[in-house]
């Protein structure tokens, strides 16, 4: 059998390969198992779903590797369909809230059809968290064209941020930045919309959350 090095409950040990670290059915299980868990201390979680996998104490929070991808932190679908009032900026969607720490990456994705009635208007989309812009894109032209058979448009929108710690959610907003049309994002028959947050890895060093 070979061996490995594992730190458990703060120190390194010699461990056989397929002993590993710990294993956890559930996170109740391995708070009774490790209840004082220091900074790097792995554990693995059976959960039998989503969560399950190799996890490590930050110091404050048992976390995936720091240094990989976390994935889908939060999904929104199904939207009611929503039309623009003048120049005033839209709320189109809005992602879940969840509690991320310092330090990560994280891609917003928003995924909409939608349609438009004055060709020239120039219409403007924000990503925002907060008050804090995201990422932003403005679309001109023909393609805004309103044809109800023809000129439905899918839009995917993405953006990129790298927040502080704390509680996280994102929102795309649409306003008319000039012109008289109106922007109608469309719910309805087999229009689906979906707004996701992923975390695609890190900024920096570990930041205990």
């Amino acid at each position: 059998m070979g061996v490995l090095r594992a730190k458990v409950n703060g120190q390194w040990v010699d461990v056989g390969v397929g002993t590993g670290v710990p294993v956890y059915t559930s996170t109740a299980a391995r708070t009774a198992g490790n209840p004082t868990p220091v900074r790097g201390d792995g554990s693995y979680l059976a959960s039998g779903n989503e969560t399950e996998g190799l996890e490590f104490w930050d110091g404050a929070a048992w976390r995936k590797p720091w240094n990989m991808p976390w994935g889908r932190q939060a999904l929104q679908t199904g939207q009611g369909q929503l039309t623009t009032t003048g120049g005033t900026e839209l709320v189109l969607m809005t992602s879940p809230a969840f509690t991320g720490p310092g330090g990560r990456w994280y891609k917003i994705t928003c995924d909409f059809t939608a349609y438009h009635t004055v060709a020239s208007d120039v219409i403007r989309f924000t990503t925002r968290r907060g008050t804090t812009i995201a990422g932003t894109a403005s679309k001109i032209g023909p393609g805004f064209q309103q044809d109800i058979a023809n000129m439905m448009r899918p839009f995917t929108l993405v953006s990129y941020d790298a927040p502080a710690a704390g509680s996280l959610q994102w929102s795309v907003c649409v306003a008319r930045m000039s012109g008289t049309g109106t922007f109608t994002f469309v719910s309805a028959g087999s229009y689906d919309n979906a707004i996701a947050v992923e975390d695609i890895g890190p900024v920096t060093a570990a930041v205990p959350s």
